[in-house]
C-alpha cells in the first residue's frame, strides 16, 4: 500500500479530493476474469508460485489447465488452494485478488 504524506488539514482534504477523482474514474461494473486477477505479481506475494499455470500443474491439473479452467472442479481448486495458499478457498483468493487490483487502480 502506498503511503500518503499530509501536513495539516488543507493537505487531508486535498489527498481525499484526488482518491476521489480515482475513484470516480473506475467503471461501476467490470467483468474481470478470474485468471487474470491472479496475476504473476500477485501470486508471487501469496504463494509458493510465480504464475497460474504453475499453481494449476503444481496442482495436478496438467498443462493445459488454463485452457480447460471452467472444467475444474472447484471443490479440488478449494483443497488446492487451502494447502498451497493463506486462503480458505478459491473464491477467497479471488476476492483478495480483486481487492489488490482495485487498491492499484486507484493508487493505494
Amino acid at each position: 500500500m502506498a503511503k500518503i504524506k499530509v501536513e495539516g488539514i488543507d493537505g487531508v482534504i486535498a489527498e481525499l479530493k484526488k482518491l476521489e477523482d480515482r475513484v470516480g474514474r473506475i467503471p461501476k461494473t467490470q467483468t474481470v476474469n478470474a485468471l487474470d486477477l491472479l496475476d504473476n505479481g500477485f501470486l508471487r506475494k501469496h504463494s509458493r508460485f510465480g504464475s497460474v499455470q504453475e499453481f494449476l500443474e503444481a496442482s495436478g491439473f496438467g498443462s493445459d489447465a488454463v485452457k480447460a479452467f471452467d472444467a475444474i472442479p472447484k471443490r479440488k481448486l478449494n483443497a488446492c488452494v487451502r494447502k498451497e495458499t493463506e486462503y480458505k478457498s478459491w473464491d477467497d483468493m479471488v476476492a483478495e485478488a480483486a481487492v489488490e487490483k482495485l487498491a492499484s487502480d486507484i493508487g493505494l
